[in-house]
């Protein structure tokens, strides 16, 4: 499924019961960049997290501003494509800043849960033993239930070269901690890759569309992202918390409210999924009607 020695991956309970056992094993302040999904710092304790809050509308950031940032951390995590905002970085751009980091003797933890939606030209994954023999510093999660749509049987992987941290985060997950569904999905999932990159193509370009046609709705500045969802802010008429009422209560449809998350102090933001067209058109026309 990965290119990758056994040995260098470790699966769990989904990417969630990996996080919470990683930072058991690892010691010193993690940087996060807010906002942010919300398992890492309530995993890695208040006490710990530096955040960096980045100082534009958008929620971009450069690799020079994380290098800058991760002075003094024992780790930097950075989601890629991010969640929520759905900003990115090119391949070139991550090895250069897990270069950095290793240098100075601080973990980078790289989570690719959402990597796979974000070009169908080129491959971004650093799944790869040759990318986690390189560079020591480098634990990679990735999520199995966000590209591959298998929320329920929990699946997820974290990779490593450090076997001693590997060994270390087995310690802290369940002994039978996969159920026999993720198992045969684990055993079976090869036999569908070209499938399994069709579909992550036709939401590429579903979603180069959507962008397009969300942008149009006047009340809505809606970033770009990589990943298979889009963060709004919600600009006139509306807070978050009333529109997704709004759209839950009259037509059935579930966005993302994300009021509370820190890093939203100053706006109304939402975040909604890529799905099909037809979906996707509901949506649109549905929020054309709202206001």
């Amino acid at each position: 499924m990965f290119d990758c020695e056994p040995s260098e991956v470790l699966v769990g309970n989904g990417a969630a019961e990996l996080i919470k056992g990683l930072f058991v094993a690892l010691e010193g302040d993690v940087g996060i960049i807010y906002p942010t999904f919300n398992e890492y710092p309530e995993r890695i304790g208040e006490h710990r997290v530096k955040r960096f809050i980045p100082k534009n509308k958008d929620f971009t950031y450069t690799i020079e501003e994380l290098k800058e940032f991760s002075e003094g951390l024992g780790a930097l995590v950075l989601i890629n494509p991010d969640n929520p905002s759905g900003h990115f970085f090119k391949k070139e751009e991550v090895l250069e800043l897990v270069e950095y980091l290793g240098e100075r003797d601080i973990r980078f933890i790289f989570d690719e849960s959402f990597i796979d939606f974000a070009n169908r030209d080129e491959v971004y994954t650093l799944l790869i033993s040759k990318y986690l023999q390189r560079y020591k510093n480098l634990i990679v999660i990735k999520s199995i239930s966000k590209s591959y749509g298998v929320p329920g049987i929990r699946l997820g992987v974290l990779a490593s070269s450090d076997m001693d941290l590997v060994n270390k985060v087995r310690k802290e997950v369940s002994i039978w901690n996969i159920n026999s569904f993720g198992e045969h999905f684990l055993q079976i999932i090869s036999k569908y890759k070209k499938d399994y990159n069709k579909a992550c193509d036709l939401i590429n370009d579903e979603r180069n569309r959507f962008f397009h046609e969300l942008s149009k709705i006047s009340f809505l500045r809606v970033l770009p992202s990589r990943a298979n969802y889009f963060l709004c802010e919600v600009t006139a008429g509306y807070t978050a918390t009333k529109l997704t009422e709004e759209l839950l209560n009259k037509y059935n449809i579930l966005i993302k409210d994300c009021t509370g998350k820190i890093g939203f102090e100053n706006g109304e933001y939402i975040r909604v999924a890529v799905r099909n067209k037809e979906d996707n058109n509901f949506l649109v026309e549905k929020l054309r009607e709202v206001y």
